[in-house]
């Protein structure tokens, strides 16, 4: 607001938060790599700057927690179990789903269909100790067995 009042801004109040620095380090790079195709210059200096990463930090202070309180998984869990009980033919398999969840820690991406995969119940399966095992494409598609 100071440079509204003809005041020049004081910098050391302001900061790049890292997305700006990440978006502003992605800009400059494309450019580089754009000098670098058309024989400008030799390297993409944001590259070598990249391997370093002092200037880009992998976090920004403490997170939010982001997950059901015991209460809020216990409404989801009854919601779905009173939904099934109702109407069998299209909530059992919303309780199915949300207990798969929940007991197996997945990732709805992980439980979903998508292009790259389609889970059916074939993906679970006992092994020779009689324990089930239920395998998924997981993040970075990668084939993921679990217990």
């Amino acid at each position: 607001m100071a440079f509204k009042k003809g005041e020049m801004p004081d910098k050391t109040e302001y900061a790049p938060t890292n997305g700006a620095i990440k978006e502003l380090m992605a800009i400059v790079g494309s450019f580089f790599q754009y000098l670098q195709m058309e024989e400008y210059c030799l390297s993409n200096s944001v590259a070598l700057i990249r391997q370093k990463s002092k200037f880009v930090q992998k976090r920004q202070g403490h997170s939010d927690v982001r997950r059901l309180s015991q209460s809020q998984r216990q409404t989801v869990l009854d919601t779905a179990e009173h939904l099934a009980a109702e109407n069998p033919d299209t909530h059992e398999r919303t309780l199915f789903m949300i207990c798969a969840l929940f007991s197996m820690y997945l990732r709805i991406s992980e439980l979903a269909a998508s292009d790259r995969w389609t889970p059916t119940m074939s993906d679970f399966h006992k092994d020779h100790e009689d324990h089930w095992w239920f395998t998924t494409v997981g993040k970075g598609i990668k084939s993921v067995r679990l217990w």
